[in-house]
């Protein structure tokens, strides 16, 4: 005899067969008609609920990845150098400053930003140096957010230094991508 079987939960899911009818605990029903067949039915409805549950997981994550755009408390941006720094590493330091100072008077004000030169051979600044885990002339880059405190050396300012409007718009689209919570 064949009876159609029909699941109000999963309404997808109901199919012909013909057996022996098995309720779960559940109420997934189902027509049994060997236990090899039983058993892919359960291991189907089981990859079904982990997929099910895999998709709303990865919907939550990409939401909260989106809020916490919003949750960026501070972005650090330190040209860390030594007492007698290189024509180099004291250009990149006066860049990125510049950058800084006209992008983001407003971040500035309000803290949202922070800027600073920091002679990393000072010991007055070893907090700071073993904060970043600076080893040498750096431009460092900090975002506290929601999560915690995330650092990274930008080293890409190095090969950008020898033309300045390039290291400007490419320093501008990373701090604006930290300000809005982006690490790409």
């Amino acid at each position: 005899m064949v009876e159609r079987l029909k699941n109000p939960y999963l309404p997808s899911f109901s199919a012909w067969y013909s057996g022996t009818v098995i309720i779960f605990p559940s109420g997934v029903s189902m027509i049994h008609t060997s236990s090899s067949t039983i058993i892919r039915r359960i291991a189907n409805i089981l990859i079904s609920g982990i997929i099910c549950f895999g998709l709303l997981v990865s919907g939550a994550a990409a939401s909260e990845q989106n809020s916490t755009s919003s949750g960026v408390k501070q972005v650090e941006v330190y040209h860390f150098h030594p007492t007698n720094g290189c024509r180099t590493c004291t250009t990149i330091g006066d860049y990125a400053e510049e950058l800084v100072k006209t992008s983001y008077p407003a971040e500035l004000e309000n803290k949202k930003i922070v800027f600073d030169h920091i002679n990393f051979q000072d010991p007055g600044n070893a907090d700071l140096v073993k904060k970043f885990e600076v080893t040498g002339s750096s431009l460092m880059i900090g975002v506290t957010d929601t999560t915690g405190f995330h650092k990274e050396e930008n080293i890409k300012v190095w090969y950008k230094v020898g033309n300045k409007d390039e290291f400007m718009t490419y320093l501008k689209d990373l701090l604006d991508k930290r300000l809005a919570g982006s690490f790409e």
